[in-house]
């Protein structure tokens, strides 16, 4: 073989898997349970399960549908990869849903968040967390069809990672 072209091949190997900046850059991940379980209202106790699942019409996923009154519980998990997480927000319809209070496990990594009731949840991360694991719940409180829109920013150039689902409230 001639030497040139293996000194080339060489080179070229060595300088395609250097990281100039010392940086890894992955796009953010947005991960939700695809079962959302529905409590009674004076327990903790499950006492249905909803599911999600791809609407190809609305090209979204979809949770099933729900009634007014019912409390929905269901885990939620943001991951940088390699990446710091540095801020979370999810939009929903107010006058159809209402959240309750981040989780302990949860409040630990975040510098600050926005209020439930205003159909905007915003969390800002410490630096130096790469994954977050949230039990997320609310409690339906109107009728029709309610879309979350979830938005993850790290500090990867390949972020932020926007995911939609919807659910109808009956």
């Amino acid at each position: 073989m001639n030497k040139r072209f293996f000194l080339f091949l060489i080179l070229i190997i060595g300088l395609t898997s250097c990281k100039w900046e010392n940086k890894a850059d992955y796009t953010p991940v947005i991960t939700l349970s695809r079962q959302f379980l529905v409590l009674h209202t004076d327990t903790t106790i499950p006492t249905d399960t909803l599911y999600m699942g791809y609407s190809s019409a609305k090209e979204m996923d979809t949770v099933t549908t729900c009634h007014v009154g019912d409390t929905i519980a269901f885990r939620l998990g943001l991951f940088g990869t390699a990446n710091n997480l540095v801020s979370f927000d999810m939009v929903w319809d107010s006058t159809l849903v209402r959240f309750w209070a981040l989780d302990g496990t949860a409040s630990a990594n975040v510098i600050s968040a926005t209020t439930h009731e205003a159909g905007h949840l915003n969390y800002v991360f410490y630096p130096g967390y790469l994954s977050v694991v949230m039990s997320m719940r609310y409690v339906t409180v109107g009728t029709g069809n309610n879309t979350f829109s979830l938005l993850l920013n790290t500090d990867s150039e390949f972020s932020p990672r926007a995911y939609k689902f919807q659910q109808r409230v009956q």
